[in-house]
């Protein structure tokens, strides 16, 4: 069960039996990553070539702004590992292939973990997570995005903004996000936690809150196949009590599954791709 019919495991540096990339590959700048689409390959290539420069290099070309942000993003990706190997989650739901499991964050705030299987290479789910236009398929409340600035170290300044339901007003999050491309299993983690900036000052548009912590674990468990671990903590501000951002926190629990129901409407398995090599 995949998104290809079928695959050329060696061509895209693929072990055929585990479905993991080989580092000798992910070094040379090879990454399993579609091309028939092009707004998806677009997507993904846009992180994934710059991984063909040495990180220490695109590190030390960071401005003041982004050695701060890096210094943030290292900090946000040790939180979300430890949050997703935490021993206090509890199971809420479980089907074949999908699970979702809550446990209490900072003040009280409901901390969500939604688990999914996924027919798609990490690359794959890294360029379907990174174009806007899809946003809605696995979040209905996403309102907008705007990039602040981009940093060649895998990542980059946002301001997304949602909408309210019923009596609660838009709330937006000036945030930073930060990919880590693990080179030995092919997973690739995504870290998103606020971040003040000048250039994203709140307005009246809406509420200014906070991601405590939030991302991705996508890592690969079979050729174009992938276990999807999403997080979210979240303080919404206001006046909105803790017991009513619970209950909205609620709604996210299916996050995982709809990233995959979302990607397999849009990729259907009849749809073949090829693998391009670049250097």
């Amino acid at each position: 069960m995949c998104i290809r019919d079928s695959i050329n495991a060696e061509y895209m540096g693929f072990d055929k039996t585990r479905g993991l990339m080989e580092k000798k590959e992910f070094k040379t700048g090879k990454f399993p990553v579609p091309t028939k689409h092009e707004e998806l390959k677009k997507s993904a290539l846009g992180l994934i070539s710059l991984q063909a420069e040495p990180l220490e290099k695109r590190i030390a070309a960071l401005n003041e702004k982004g050695k701060e942000c890096y210094a943030k993003a290292l900090l946000y990706q040790a939180k979300l590992a430890e949050v997703i190997a935490s021993k206090s989650w509890e199971e809420k739901e479980k089907e074949k292939d999908f699970s979702s499991y809550t446990m209490k964050g900072e003040d009280g705030l409901l901390c969500i973990k939604s688990i999914a299987i996924v027919p798609a290479t990490p690359a794959e789910i890294m360029g379907y997570i990174r174009i806007e236009a899809y946003r809605n398929d696995y979040d209905e409340n996403y309102l907008s995005g705007k990039e602040i600035e981009f940093f060649p170290a895998n990542m980059r300044l946002a301001l997304w903004t949602f909408k309210g339901k019923m009596f609660v007003s838009n709330r937006d999050f000036v945030l930073l996000q930060h990919f880590d491309f693990d080179s030995t299993n092919g997973s690739i983690k995504i870290a998103v936690g606020s971040m003040e900036d000048s250039r994203a000052p709140p307005t009246s548009d809406a509420v200014r809150g906070k991601i405590i912590i939030a991302g991705f674990h996508i890592k690969p468990v079979g050729p174009a196949q992938s276990e999807v671990i999403y997080v979210t903590n979240i303080d919404m501000a206001g006046s909105i009590p803790v017991m009513v951002q619970n209950m909205v926190a609620k709604n996210q629990g299916k996050k995982a599954q709809l990233i995959s129901e979302g990607i397999q409407k849009r990729f259907p398995r009849k749809q073949e791709f090829t693998i391009p090599i670049f250097k």
